[in-house]
């Protein structure tokens, strides 16, 4: 299985076997910047927008499943993704870890596949820079 953002047209490709299978859009309009895979088939996008981006869980056929996290200000919330590494667990969707880098890549943000926020963490100038 091959995944890559295509930020441009907004899609992400899937590729199984060394042939193209098919293309999908994240949810509301996005653009994909890093995508992983599942073992079990379903898939994490990162993707951006002006309120910060989102992380999203899709289904093996790119349909959604759930939101993970969604832009914004607070420490929870996710700040222009750029990346993302999956800790991959057996068990409960609660034990997998989620990490996205991102406000420029100066910040690791952590979540599960519930959509659960683990916190962030970023260089201690970033920090007080926004007085937290």
């Amino acid at each position: 299985l091959v995944l890559a953002c295509e930020p441009a047209s907004g899609l992400v490709l899937v590729w199984r076997d060394g042939q193209f299978h098919f293309a999908f859009r994240v949810p509301d309009g996005r653009v994909p910047v890093a995508v992983r895979a599942l073992r079990d088939g379903r898939i994490v996008v990162a993707s951006a927008d002006e309120e910060g981006g989102a992380l999203d869980l899709v289904d093996a056929a790119g349909r959604p499943i759930r939101a993970l996290a969604r832009g914004g200000t607070d420490p929870d919330d996710l700040g222009d993704p750029e990346d993302l590494a999956v800790l991959e667990s057996i068990g409960p969707d609660r034990r997998t870890r989620i990490v996205v880098a991102d406000s420029s890549g100066t910040r690791l943000a952590v979540w599960n596949l519930e959509g659960d926020s683990y916190g962030a963490f970023e260089p201690a100038a970033d920090r007080a820079a926004r007085g937290s």
